[in-house]
């Protein structure tokens, strides 16, 4: 491209004000402007461009924004001198680019699939159900729409003007988007396309600053109307360094402070199912720093519990500080966690058993993992034991109506040659549930006071012992499942030892 010098000198520099069409003419025929200018120069676009209608500004706020493209010098020059009227203008710029194809606006600018799951996200009203989501914005790589260089800057400009006034033209501008029929369809509708590529443009720019640790930013946007707004302001404090000292916690929750109680449990229930994956990344070992942080986050969790939570609330809490998988760490969840809650009267024990043991009978279908399922076992073992009457029946009949099922998959003729797989699952979810009675007897053995039901369960372990006896001889495929069982049954037999 052409570099043309403009402007060296002070006659050349009082051309732009007698001709606001100047630069922008310039800019087209040439390609790129640089410019030799001082702070008084600077001063006198400014308060040039602020003196425009919202027509003259377009164009030579445009013109200028493409010049930044190529000078970071001129943003520091701008910011300088610029202020809360320079970006009035600038939103009033902003509002209206949806409506104005380049270089003034979104419209017509093609989408991509990023664009529709900001779309998807921004008109979801519960901040619980987009947090997890806007964590994406921090991990992968977003498109960025740099030919809209007056929009980017605009957005830019705006950010470190006045970042109320970002977070309220966000606001406001999905609102115009919430005012459409939330179809599919609507979607392929050109002026909310435009408002698509216009949000990807905030939520890109914001994320980025935001990741360089903006704190008026982040205070603005944990205030924003909009769930997502406020997801991503949450997101930006998980992705520090999760071992750090004590500072960076006590900082985090100064800010979180700006949430709602419940939005913030849900950020402190997002932020321990990131210290559950840094987990697994170091081989499922818990450093001392990392536990010092989850019970410090616990803790915070404790305090903000509502007296009352729907099981649907629990059991989405309950997942994020899965991990990954959900029901793993169902063990340090209850003991750190869930417990305290019980004893604080914030939570039941029906609750609790409810929780792990719908969890538990969706994974006795699928395949057994050792990392997950040992806890998550060990734990409804633990519930069970404590349960009595109808609440110990009623979970028992729901094993029982499993244990017919994978029975009759495995004493159907000829089922391990025609659907080996089925058989073979049939056979481990049988040996799985049986664990589980053995898993319940133990904690049984461990109270001083029998359970009713004490004598009961070992012929419930009998039973599943006879079902699975003719087929002794095959070898068991899981190979963790087997280390568990005999892990469990030795257990009991030094358990009933220690008795005698």
């Amino acid at each position: 491209r052409e570099i043309v010098t403009i402007f060296s000198s002070r006659d050349r520099q009082e051309m732009l004000p007698e001709q606001s069409h100047f630069l922008s003419n310039l800019f087209q025929r040439y390609g790129a402007a640089f410019f030799e200018s001082d702070e008084a120069y600077f001063t006198r676009i400014i308060n040039h461009l602020k003196s425009l209608d919202t027509k003259d500004f377009r164009e030579l706020w445009s013109a200028l924004c493409e010049g930044l493209r190529n000078s970071r010098t001129w943003e520091q020059d701008f910011l300088k001198l610029t202020d809360t009227q320079f970006a009035k203008k600038i939103r009033t710029f902003l509002s209206g680019a949806y409506l104005e194809e380049p270089p003034f606006g979104t419209s017509a600018v093609k989408i991509t699939p990023e664009t529709g799951g900001i779309l998807y996200l921004l008109r979801k009203n519960d901040f619980d159900k987009v947090l997890d989501h806007a964590g994406y914005y921090f991990t992968h790589p977003i498109r960025k729409y740099y030919a809209l260089s007056s929009v980017l800057w605009s957005i830019r400009f705006l950010m470190k003007l006045d970042p109320e006034l970002l977070s309220e033209f966000f606001s406001d501008a999905v609102r115009l988007l919430l005012k459409s029929e939330p179809d599919a369809q609507n979607d392929l509708n050109p002026e909310t396309q435009a408002l698509g590529v216009l949000f990807q443009c905030v939520v890109t720019e914001v994320a980025e600053e935001l990741s360089d640790g903006d704190e008026k930013l982040l205070k603005s946007f944990l205030r924003c109307d909009i769930p997502l707004g406020r997801a991503i302001a949450v997101q930006s404090l998980l992705v520090m360094p999760l071992e750090s000292d004590d500072s960076h916690f006590k900082y985090a929750m100064t800010l979180l402070s700006e949430l709602e109680k419940e939005e913030c449990l849900h950020a402190l229930a997002e932020w321990g199912f990131k210290l559950r994956v840094s987990v697994n990344q170091h081989n499922f070992q818990e450093t001392e720093e990392l536990k010092r942080l989850r019970l410090d986050v616990f803790e915070e969790m404790k305090t903000l519990w509502p007296e009352q939570m729907t099981q649907e609330e629990l059991r989405e809490i309950a997942a994020c500080l899965s991990g990954p998988l959900e029901g793993a760490w169902a063990g340090s969840t209850t003991n750190d966690l869930l417990i305290p809650l019980l004893n604080m009267k914030k939570l039941e024990l029906r609750q609790i058993r409810e929780l792990w043991f719908s969890i538990l009978l969706e994974h006795v279908e699928k395949d057994f993992s050792e990392y997950a399922d040992v806890p998550l076992t060990e734990t409804c073992g633990w519930a069970l034991a404590y349960s009595f009457g109808e609440e110990y029946l009623s979970c028992m009949k729901q094993l029982e109506d499993i244990m017919r099922i994978k029975q009759r998959t495995l004493e159907k003729p000829f089922s391990q040659s025609i659907d080996y797989s089925a058989w073979d699952t049939s056979r481990n979810a049988l040996i799985w549930i049986q664990t589980l009675f053995k898993q319940t007897k133990l904690y049984m053995l461990l109270e001083t006071e029998r359970h009713p039901e004490f004598e009961t369960i070992d012929g419930k372990i009998q039973g599943i012992e006879d079902i699975l006896s003719p087929y002794d001889s095959q070898k068991i495929t899981c190979q963790g499942l087997e280390r568990f069982a005999s892990a469990v049954q030795e257990r009991i037999e030094n358990e009933i030892l220690k008795t005698k």
